[in-house]
């Protein structure tokens, strides 16, 4: 049942986007534009952002660390986990497979959107202030309007995750609310 396994992996996604942006973090990639607000990051001198500020010609080399910049990967950690806890709760609440899915293909290109507003590490493209990012998110975003369109023409039907080789399906656990196995 693909749209239930789409609805399993869907909290696990999103909370791999949360680790990997504390990577990202560490690293010191996926840095945020420069900012006044008191959580303001500076980036060592030995650091990826350092660099990469430098090759920009953003930073003098001899300066101790980067500016203040916005903790970027430290939102979008946070909205990983956000997303993770989410789409997990609506596990159990959802009416048909696919919704979980929904859910977070909904979610995630909007708040990645947002978030690319304050990254400094990407250029706009298409003679646009739009990274590749903010496309491929409004992309994504076209194509959850679609899914949810294709799941709303499904019935309101929670088929089990998985049954035993010639098992059939009992009715009442077909039903909305029923407990899938």
């Amino acid at each position: 049942r693909p749209l239930a396994m789409l609805d399993i992996i869907t909290p696990s996604i999103f909370l791999g986007i949360g680790f990997g942006r504390i990577g990202c973090f560490l690293n010191g990639c996926c840095y945020g534009d420069q900012t006044t607000l008191p959580w303001g990051v500076h980036f060592p001198r030995d650091s990826a952002t350092f660099g990469a500020l430098v090759e920009k010609g953003l930073l003098d080399p001899a300066a101790s660390c980067t500016p203040a910049l916005h903790p970027t990967q430290i939102y979008s950690a946070f909205d990983g986990f956000m997303l993770a806890t989410l789409t997990a709760w609506y596990f159990c609440h959802r009416r048909r497979n696919g919704e979980v899915f929904a859910i977070g293909l909904f979610l995630y290109p909007i708040t990645r959107f947002l978030i690319e507003f304050i990254r400094g590490d990407e250029a706009g493209l298409f003679g646009t202030r739009f990274t590749i990012s903010q496309w491929i998110s409004a992309a994504m975003f076209l194509v959850a309007i679609g899914y949810i369109v294709f799941l709303s023409r499904r019935p309101a039907i929670r088929e089990p995750i998985c049954t035993e080789p010639g098992e059939r399906i009992a009715p009442s656990m077909a039903q909305p609310g029923a407990i899938p196995h």
